[in-house]
């Protein structure tokens, strides 16, 4: 099948927080000051160095004996940071710096100071954006695009069994004919120090109202309005450039100049609703005035509308009205929606990224010396040579890559299934094999069964979309 293939560039404008659901737990890292009033987190390796103090009866002693305080405090002292620290990462503000000294301390013995994930390799433990969070934010845009052509359901309360299934079958086509199927993203590999630790902060349109709801100190990725500058690449490839998007009689190419300007048609609009909702009134102006690089990147963007950049959302605290389709929303709030925002550092919003496309894509090596995106150089294959064993067979690498999820879903918490197997099923139901699709679903669904969650799962979309996916009941 003919594709094209391209690099695309992406420009953090704001702080990303990809979130895997996940907690990092205290005794995984450990803080450390430089004295000149900035401080590190050290994620470290507690179990290798567990493992390699085997013989130290005062590593024994603390972990059978001390509180948790304590044993938190005799990490911190005692880890040799040189030889056990995964990934060094920036903390922006100074009050999760007051709170660590004060756990460390005995003053706080209750805060645990849990910080919320970010998505690393496995291989190197690198943090990388999903590419599939990506492609989410594309398909929501391009989704609202075409509502009226597909009946734009105007929601109502008394009507709460409208077909959304069937509502999305129109707009992409049903499971085996997806027209996202012909769109793939690559992970955004950040490297080394590409990410810092913030506090997310809600912040309400009514200046009188100073309580919010607490949240736990995020990764986030640098951004050009907060930290350091961040720039990534990624792989995009559009597998069969020809494609039409057809729904309702209209018909429209599905390429790169028209996936950014659906792109820029929902996105850019949101931005500036937001501007003008939020951070122009005068209790939030300060969010306004650090937002000015960012703003006129958007403004330029709007007025050249060139085919191959975009603006784009992702990643945690995008806001609903990023994340579901106008007019269509039905957001769970009990007292509203739309009246908080909330920011990183109570300071600039979260998720916004600028996306450029370039033509081809050559893998290259970032700064860790691993190469971009998991892939390995291209070379030109040899003809003659007579070893048919090089590249590994379509059925070898299926069978890799099922056992892969295997390994995947057994390490999911029991508890986190609900928030993690929607994402592993919409990765499985976009992939463009069919027969490793087919049988990922009959593995995942084999997974819920035996969890003992099948009930309370069976009736979410993505379920009901495995299913039909594998083929027989699930």
């Amino acid at each position: 099948m003919k594709s094209e293939t391209y690099t695309l560039h992406l420009t953090f404008l704001t702080p990303v927080h990809a979130g895997t659901g996940d907690e990092l737990e205290p005794f995984s890292y450990v803080l450390h000051s430089n004295g000149n009033g900035t401080a590190r987190l050290h994620l470290v390796d507690l179990e290798g160095w567990v493992r390699d103090s085997s013989g130290d009866p005062d590593v024994i002693d603390a972990f059978e004996n001390r509180d948790v305080a304590g044993l938190r405090r005799f990490v911190a002292e005692r880890i040799p940071l040189e030889k056990y620290t995964l990934d060094v990462i920036p903390v922006a503000g100074n009050k999760f710096t007051s709170l660590y000294s004060e756990v460390l301390s005995g003053k706080r013995e209750e805060h645990r100071l849990l910080l919320d994930k970010t998505h690393r390799s496995p291989a190197d433990g690198l943090p990388f954006l999903p590419g599939s969070s990506l492609k989410g934010a594309v398909r929501t845009a391009v989704g609202n695009a075409h509502l009226d052509q597909a009946g734009r359901p105007f929601f109502k309360k008394e009507k709460k069994d409208y077909d959304w299934q069937g509502y999305n079958h129109k707009i992409f086509g049903k499971i085996q004919n997806d027209i996202f199927k012909f769109l793939k993203v690559g992970d955004i590999k950040l490297g080394p120090g590409r990410t810092q630790i913030v506090e997310p902060v809600e912040v309400s349109k009514n200046p009188e109202r100073t309580q919010s709801t607490p949240k736990n100190f995020a990764e986030a990725t640098h951004s050009l309005v907060l930290g350091e500058p961040l720039n990534a690449r990624a792989k995009l490839q559009i597998a069969s450039p020809h494609q039409k998007f057809q729904i309702q009689g209209l018909v429209q190419p599905f390429d790169l100049p028209q996936l950014m300007a659906w792109l820029n048609s929902f996105y850019i609009p949101k931005y500036f609703q937001e501007m003008k909702a939020f951070y122009e009134l005068p209790h939030l102006s300060r969010v306004k005035k650090h937002l000015e690089p960012v703003t006129e990147k958007v403004q330029k963007l709007e007025k050249d509308r060139p085919h191959n950049s975009a603006l784009v959302r992702v990643g945690h605290y995008s806001h609903v009205e990023c994340v579901t389709y106008d007019n269509v929303r039905d957001p769970k709030a009990r007292k509203g929606w739309g009246k908080t925002r909330t920011l990183a550092e109570a300071t600039v919003p979260f998720g916004w990224i600028l996306l450029q496309a370039e033509p081809g894509y050559i893998p290259e090596q970032d700064i860790a010396g691993q190469l971009c995106h998991h892939e390995k150089p291209q070379t030109a294959p040899d003809l003659h040579s007579d070893d048919k064993t090089a590249e590994p067979s379509l059925e070898d690498t299926r069978k890799t890559r099922l056992d892969d999820l295997q390994k995947g879903l057994n390490a999911v918490q029991s508890d986190k299934i609900p928030g993690t197997l929607p994402g592993i099923a919409q990765k499985v139901l976009e992939d463009s094999d069919p027969e490793y699709a087919r049988e990922a679903a009959r593995l995942i669904l084999e997974f819920v069964r035996a969890s003992g969650r099948q009930k309370k799962l069976k009736a979410k979309p993505w379920y009901k979309d495995l299913q039909e996916l594998a083929g027989r009941e699930g």
